[in-house]
């Protein structure tokens, strides 16, 4: 599973970055495109943060699991309902998306090195 959340969030990571570098104003799709990413961060937040994380406090991948998870949950929000975010985090959403890149290359190396 561990493999699966790596590609989730570099996935999304590489979405709300290239987002951020190239302007999408008034290209068509990109709504259903940002839904379909939101929905993948959501999911995925959702199983790491609320399961897995919750379940597993006292380990090492529990803490990691809580806090690629809550990024997860944030950034999903942020991609599916921009207008019922606060402003700021809407803004920091390219930050967000870049710890979760850092969260996504520190479990593809511990996973490697297993």
């Amino acid at each position: 599973m561990g493999m699966v959340m790596t590609v989730c969030m570099i996935l999304v990571s590489v979405f709300v970055i290239v987002s951020a570098i190239v302007p999408t104003t008034g290209r068509s799709g990109t709504g259903k495109v940002s839904q379909l990413f939101g929905t993948i961060a959501l999911l995925a937040g959702c199983w790491n943060a609320l399961w897995h994380g919750l379940r597993h406090l006292g380990e090492h991948w529990g803490h990691a699991a809580l806090g690629s998870g809550a990024l997860m949950l944030v950034i999903g929000a942020c991609l599916l309902v921009p207008a019922r975010m606060p402003v700021a985090i809407v803004r920091a959403l390219p930050l967000l998306a870049l710890a979760l890149a850092g969260f996504a290359g520190y479990y593809g190396y511990t996973i490697y090195h297993l």
